[in-house]
Parts: structure tokens; C-alpha cells; sequence
């Protein structure tokens, strides 16, 4: 839903109806569930190990031009 901004007048700040709240409430809540299966699949020393791999992967894309 788009308000209108009397001081940018060009500019529609969206806000989420109640049902697009229910929506993202309802994905939050299944994303949810599908990383803890993820997590409890591994090991502590897989934990770790995919920790470091995604901290390297997030440097990687830091360092990127």
C-alpha cells in the first residue's frame, strides 16, 4: 500500500497490508523450520566448518569491485 509524502511528493513509502504481514509471518515461520532441519543435520565440527566457509564466502563478496 503506497501513502502519499507531502515532502517528497515523487516518493510512495510502501507499507505491507495486514494480509502481506500474515504472508511474510507465515514464510518467516517456514524458512524457519527448513533451517533448523539444515542445522540439526550436522555434525558441531560441520557447524564449524560451514561457518568459516560462509564467512570466506562473504569476505569474497566484500572484496568484490
Amino acid at each position: 500500500m503506497r501513502e502519499q509524502d507531502d515532502w517528497a511528493r515523487n516518493s510512495r513509502p510502501n507499507r505491507l497490508s495486514d494480509e502481506g504481514q500474515r504472508l511474510i509471518e507465515l514464510a518467516d515461520a517456514a524458512v524457519g523450520a527448513v533451517e533448523q532441519r539444515m542445522y540439526g543435520a550436522l555434525t558441531p565440527a560441520d557447524r564449524d566448518t560451514l561457518r568459516r566457509l560462509l564467512g570466506q564466502c562473504r569476505e569474497a563478496i566484500a572484496a568484490s569491485p
